[in-house]
């Protein structure tokens, strides 16, 4: 069974198969101007990619975890996490997992809730989060996109997939700060979100912390709109990277890159544009929305083949090395601002 039928499945068996379609769900607390929201995600250690060192991991799942909350425009976040750890782990692979997770964690500003449970299996890490907002800032979710919208990426996207590739095919110099970078995936945009969800900016937002052709598919289905993507705005995507990537590449999984994509109407872009500036980045523009429902195109009218990129699956080489041994020095002794992983672009 694919993830959306399961998903569809599970709705209509607990009776909230009319629950809007978003990376979180929300609640106002009665009597006051607060709004609660909430999400939970779930990482397996070694699926992508292999010999990632446990930190890094615990780090990049919490992180995840937390991305989805940037659509809802909260702040004051807090994590509660159940660890799945194998009855023959040693300590040293506790401490690392523990530290992965406390970096994360201070880097974000967030909290932890009620310690950590644990089970025993393979390893995994589940990483309940959620946040505070203001009740009159209601979030948009994935619904509102109409015909017309812009669609924009708060992040260039590929940068994991272009340090995999990399690795997988060494060719050439790459500098090692980058491919760091890269390969920790950035972290949440939560201030972004909290701003764009305030300023009543945007008419839908997606966490894309999958790959971004599925983000795109998700958000098209779930507005009910198409989205006609620029050539030559995916190619602007890919320029600048140390390792030459495809669109395919760009679009398609593993991807690590978190992100939010976001649509808006078009005499609001230089409203979003100055939101972005506050916090010196700037918006990618991806394409607009068009009124195929649910269909993905290139350049007004190629068809965007979903099943093709999606079932795309990486495989290391033999020549592939997990180059960090743990996390960055840069991570670690950096405070809760910019540093490695925290990539502007």
């Amino acid at each position: 069974m694919r993830e959306r039928e399961v998903i569809a499945l599970m709705r209509g068996g607990l009776g909230n198969d009319e629950s809007t379609d978003a990376d979180f769900d929300h609640w106002l607390v009665p009597g006051t101007d607060v709004r609660l929201a909430s999400s939970v995600d779930r990482a397996v250690h070694g699926d992508c990619p292999p010999g990632e060192p446990l930190d890094i991991w615990a780090y990049r799942a919490v992180n995840a975890a937390l991305s989805d909350l940037a659509c809802a425009g909260v702040s004051q976040p807090a994590v509660q996490l159940d660890l799945q750890i194998p009855r023959s782990a040693d300590p040293t692979m506790i401490v690392a997992i523990a530290t992965g997770v406390r970096h994360a964690i201070r880097i974000n500003g967030a909290t932890v809730q009620n310690g950590c449970n644990t089970t025993f299996g393979p390893t995994a890490l589940t990483t309940a989060v959620r946040g505070t907002g203001r009740s009159c800032a209601l979030p948009p979710g994935r619904t509102g996109a109409a015909p017309g919208d812009l669609v924009v990426v708060s992040r260039r996207p590929g940068r994991f997939n272009a340090a995999l590739a990399h690795l997988n095919r060494p060719a050439g110099d790459v500098p090692p700060g980058w491919l760091a970078s890269a390969l920790l995936g950035g972290v949440p945009e939560l201030e972004l979100g909290r701003l764009l969800v305030e300023g009543a900016s945007v008419t839908a937002v997606i966490d894309a912390n999958d790959c971004l052709l599925l983000t795109l598919a998700d958000l098209a289905r779930a507005s009910g709109v198409g989205i006609d993507l620029d050539g030559s705005a995916l190619d602007r995507l890919g320029e600048g990277l140390p390792e030459a990537v495809s669109v395919e590449c760009l679009l398609g999984p593993p991807s690590g890159d978190l992100s939010l994509v976001m649509t808006l109407r078009p005499e609001r872009f230089d409203e979003v544009r100055a939101v972005f500036a506050r916090l010196g980045r700037r918006p990618w523009l991806l394409g607009r929305c068009t009124t195929a429902r649910g269909e993905l195109t290139l350049d007004g009218g190629v068809p965007v083949t979903q099943a093709g990129v999606a079932q795309r699956r990486w495989s290391p080489s033999t020549a592939f090395r997990h180059p960090l041994p743990c996390l960055p020095e840069a991570v670690v002794r950096g405070p809760g601002g910019p540093c490695v992983g925290r990539q502007a672009e």
